[in-house]
């Protein structure tokens, strides 16, 4: 899980990764092919091996009829926007001990 630690900015309006009502979120598809891309140079579906490894780490959280993907609301300043992805409930797992603050801006759309 090392490797979520290079997305950058977690404040960002581009960044990957996310925390929301404490919870980590990992934008998906694009946090994978943005690591395929910058490990390989990979440009296809390569990034979807990425993510099956990850759901088999079993480190996110499954919704209702075992969903894994989550929707989650973006309030900015003009607008309003969904982005999916994945939810990891023990965000020590990608930040170890500095997890950082939920971002006011984001919350979890009810499934």
């Amino acid at each position: 899980m090392g490797w979520l630690k290079w997305s950058g900015n977690m404040r960002s309006y581009l960044a990957r990764v996310h925390m929301v009502e404490g919870s980590a979120f990992l934008v998906s598809p694009e946090i994978f092919k943005l690591y395929v891309t910058s490990t390989t140079g990979q440009t296809g579906d390569e990034w979807k091996l990425v993510q099956k490894g990850f759901e088999k780490l079993k480190l996110h959280r499954r919704g209702n009829e075992g969903v894994n993907i989550w929707t989650i609301q973006v309030r900015g300043p003009r607008r309003t926007r969904k982005v999916k992805g994945y939810l990891v409930d023990n965000p020590t797992e990608i930040f170890g001990q500095s997890v950082p603050e939920d971002n006011p801006y984001l919350s979890i759309v009810t499934q």
